[in-house]
């Protein structure tokens, strides 16, 4: 069974399992899938599988829904492959196991121990990435 994970936001570290052929995601109790974030909408997105695809349909939310960093038309479906991040309010999700390797993966690349000690609270910070 396919799996929804919170990424980052108020609910970050929640997963859910996808039952259905629709599912509504939003900060009301009236949605399958409840998230605490202020910034999405009552009732925000809407989540179908037809066969073994998943569409996201953003419900003329007030903040909108971004699929890998580019907004979305209100009411289009919009089909998501695993490990594809979708923003609504300051909440990232993400479908499939292939969102966690994702996000282990690009964590992994960092070398935090690039960042100068020296730092101050004035200073800018520079992670550098492993190429």
């Amino acid at each position: 069974m396919t799996r929804l994970y919170v990424l980052d936001g108020p609910d970050k570290g929640r997963s859910f399992d996808l039952e259905g052929s629709t599912i509504h995601i939003g900060r009301s109790r009236d949605n399958h899938i409840q998230l605490k974030d202020t910034y999405v909408s009552r009732r925000h997105l809407r989540l179908l599988r037809k066969g073994a695809k998943y569409f996201i349909q953003d419900l003329e939310s007030k903040n909108g829904t971004f699929v890998d960093g580019e907004p979305i038309s209100p009411g289009i479906e919009f089909e998501v492959k695993e490990g594809l991040t979708i923003i609504i309010g300051v909440s990232v999700i993400c479908l499939g196991e292939g969102c966690l390797e994702e996000v282990k993966a690009f964590l992994d690349s960092m070398d935090v121990s690039k960042v100068s000690k020296e730092a101050s609270e004035s200073d800018t910070i520079i992670l550098e990435l492993d190429q």
